[in-house]
């Protein structure tokens, strides 16, 4: 492995049960919210981080892997002292954390992967199909009309969706710097890679987070992770891609539920693995 930048630059706050949260491509720390945070940090000890290239973190070699990405938590996990925790990564940070506990589960306490899937090279037809939507909402050299035009694909409903969510979505993009080569890089990463044949082997409970009106990463995909996961629990919200900038309170309460007692959900009812 080339050399790599220093550990990511991170916050930490909060008490509790220790949580690590992985954005992903193109996003940072910034990225998940303060009424996200603030409630998850209400119950659990969270570090949130930006990547390589995003935000604070230094930049490294135009190509690089999902691998590479997770080694950089890991390092994240040294550098604060602690044995393991939960890790929580969505969108394409589902695949690093994925990574991360299938390489390291020592280090993985328990694992939720929200509006995610197994990685670009296993990805369902419709999330394939919605790359077109997502390219579409890229505006090369304007920022402005790109975070708008991602943010309303990103969500269930952008004409209800709350004031706060869009603040806070438009504030992180203000705020985070971005390295394009790097950003490139992941989106790449994530695109040519997939865990879907070793997640079998994956013994770390696992909770699956997805709105019901992903138009980024399909349900499909989420459905297909829970079933390969042994024993994953599967949660469906009324939401789109961006379900913790929608529901920022009910999202923090699921994490830090699973944090304590994952147990409880395999007897909950509700829409886990025994009812799919």
């Amino acid at each position: 492995m080339a050399d790599r930048p220093d550990s990511p630059h991170c916050h930490r706050r909060g008490s509790g049960p220790p949580v690590l949260l992985i954005q992903g491509a193109a996003a940072g720390r910034l990225h998940w919210g303060e009424r996200f945070l603030a409630e998850l940090s209400g119950r659990c000890d969270v570090i949130a981080y930006d990547p390589a290239g995003i935000g604070g973190s230094a930049g490294c070699q135009p190509r690089i892997t999902m691998a590479e990405l997770a080694e950089d938590a890991v390092r994240l996990l040294d550098e604060v002292g602690w044995p393991s925790c939960t890790v929580v990564g969505v969108s394409a940070g589902g695949v690093v954390a994925q990574e991360l506990a299938l390489n390291a589960p020592d280090r993985v306490a328990r694992l939720v992967l929200g509006g995610s899937n197994a990685g670009g090279a296993s990805a369902s037809a419709r999330t394939i199909a919605a790359d077109a939507r997502l390219a579409a909402a890229v505006v090369p050299g304007d920022r402005a009309t790109t975070s708008s035009n991602l943010f309303r694909l990103a969500v269930k409903d952008p004409e209800r969706a709350s004031g706060q969510a869009w603040a806070e979505y438009l504030a992180a993009e203000q705020a985070v710097r971005t390295d394009p080569a790097m950003v490139l890089a992941q989106v790449e990463a994530h695109s040519r890679h997939s865990t879907l044949s070793r997640l079998p082997s994956l013994q770390v409970p696992t909770l699956v987070i997805h709105g019901d009106d992903d138009r980024v990463i399909d349900l499909e995909d989420a459905v297909i992770l829970a079933r390969t996961i042994p024993n994953a629990q599967l949660r469906v919200l009324s939401a789109g891609h961006f379900f913790w900038l929608e529901l920022p309170q009910h999202t923090a309460d699921l994490i830090a539920d699973w944090c304590e007692s994952p147990e409880a959900y395999l007897h909950s009812g509700g829409d886990g693995a025994s009812q799919r």
